[in-house]
């Protein structure tokens, strides 16, 4: 896509040139881009503006489900740490920001494991129909965009 003039790419040091920015822990961040590449045709995710005030260890976004039509409407905020992945209480228009999880949530160590026991049955059959080729590509976006870090 560089060689096409679409590069909207940072470098591996944009960080220190862009104001508004938090680089996340790179393990972290590339193990969520994964889950998140083989979530991507059964939820949605968006930007969250608790994000940039979350620090390393911390990613804030937004998700709902695109395949189930009664979770279809509401976007959740979701809270991912190298430990855990929690849904949160509080929503994007919340007037503070509270780490507290939704009433009843168990503990899931990471997006795809909150998927399997919180997600739909259709969002679970679509994460296991999806093809290898597709979830590595969307995962060399992600992990080349770094939309966690730059968001």
């Amino acid at each position: 896509m560089r060689e096409a003039a679409c590069d909207f790419f940072p470098d591996f040091d944009a960080h220190n040139h862009i104001e508004g920015t938090s680089p996340k822990e790179w393990v972290m961040e590339r193990h969520h881009y994964h889950a998140m590449a083989f979530l991507s045709r059964a939820y949605h995710f968006q930007w969250s503006r608790w994000n940039t005030t979350a620090g390393s260890r911390n990613i804030i976004m937004q998700l709902r489900e695109a395949v189930d039509t009664k979770r279809e409407g509401k976007f959740q905020l979701l809270h991912v740490t190298p430990q855990r992945a929690t849904i949160l209480k509080c929503i994007e228009l919340s007037q503070e920001f509270n780490t507290e999880p939704v009433v009843g949530l168990q503990f899931y160590p990471d997006l795809f494991t909150l998927n399997m026991y919180y997600g739909s049955v259709d969002a679970r059959r679509v994460t296991f129909n999806m093809k290898y080729k597709l979830v590595e590509t969307v995962f060399d976006m992600l992990q080349e965009l770094k939309l966690c870090s730059y968001s």
